[in-house]
């Protein structure tokens, strides 16, 4: 079946491929959510890259830079497998050699125990 022709049936259309690739992302937009509200609630100073369309910020960042007590974290949140492993890949190598610290986070709360263990929260 051409593309244009799959294209026509919506999510019928899709490849298992496709239909997996879109899942993922739905699920790490939602627990960037999740996250997000967390950081809120504890009044945590954070940046996030737009996952609703395309970002001003530059493609490869992490999805949240957060900044406290004069230190800065960056977290990616990768929920499939076609991520690489953490601490590898040019924003992380990049990230490092300036001095800070880019982790690759498979949840919410994956990030949440994250950001508590590198901030030192309760």
């Amino acid at each position: 079946m051409s593309p244009a022709d799959r294209r026509s049936l919506g999510r019928a259309g899709l490849t298992a491929s496709e239909a997996q690739a879109k899942y993922a992302t739905r699920v790490e937009r939602d627990e960037a959510k999740l996250f997000s509200a967390w950081l809120s609630g504890r009044e945590l100073y954070f940046i996030q890259a737009r996952t609703d369309r395309r970002s001003t910020i530059r493609t490869g960042h992490p999805d949240f830079t957060l900044l406290h007590d004069g230190r800065c974290l960056l977290l990616e949140i990768e929920m499939s497998a076609r991520s690489a492993e953490p601490g590898t890949g040019p924003v992380s190598e990049r990230t490092r050699s300036a001095g800070f610290v880019a982790e690759i986070v498979r949840s919410a709360a994956h990030a949440i125990e994250t950001t508590k263990h590198f901030f030192g929260l309760v």
